[in-house]
């Protein structure tokens, strides 16, 4: 994500402006992430967390989390295939709602996925039907989602692979009516 960090950090701050914290969690990366993100937070409220290995996605958010200062918490990929533009809405939508885990679907008029290949498309359309028993929530593989911390505080989660927001819509305390894609 190296080529990619310095455009994400700049879009998330041009959409939240200020009382924000960036938290990059980097697994050795090769190219570099890690490196650019703390030059970035020279300039930047970035936090910086550097993992040796490949520890995954999962386990990323979590430790992320784990650290983060404030009290609600967004997940996003950080190759720009969820655009930081979409954070203030989400968390306008979490304020009028009251809801305590919002969801940025793909399955809703306005979503998608561009440049995935048919293949991913399916697997992910797979996974969805799969978890459909385990939760109302219309994407539960998102990966852009914004919640309250305490939805997860306490909780025993065993992040494993890419997917944690079912494990949160899973695990996780919050009232079912407060979810919203």
């Amino acid at each position: 994500e190296a080529k990619n960090i310095g455009h994400l950090v700049r879009k998330v701050h041009d959409a939240l402006k200020e009382d924000y914290q960036l938290i990059v969690v980097d697994d050795g990366s090769p190219d570099g992430t890690g490196v650019m993100a703390q030059k970035l937070s020279e300039k930047y409220p970035i936090t910086v967390i550097q993992r040796q290995g490949k520890l995954g996605l999962a386990s990323a958010v979590i430790e992320g989390c784990n650290i983060a200062k404030g009290e609600l918490f967004c997940v996003m990929d950080a190759d720009l295939s969820h655009p930081p533009e979409l954070i203030p809405k989400l968390l306008q939508h979490l304020q009028a709602t009251k809801a305590e885990i919002v969801v940025a679907s793909r399955l809703v008029e306005g979503g998608g996925t561009e440049n995935w290949p048919h293949s991913r498309q399916l697997t992910s359309y797979l996974a969805t039907l799969v978890a459909r028993p385990l939760t109302k929530v219309n994407d539960p593989m998102s990966g852009f989602f914004l919640m309250k911390k305490e939805v997860i505080e306490q909780v025993d989660l065993t992040p494993k692979g890419y997917k944690i927001l079912l494990e949160i819509l899973v695990k996780g305390k919050y009232s079912s009516n407060s979810i919203s894609n």
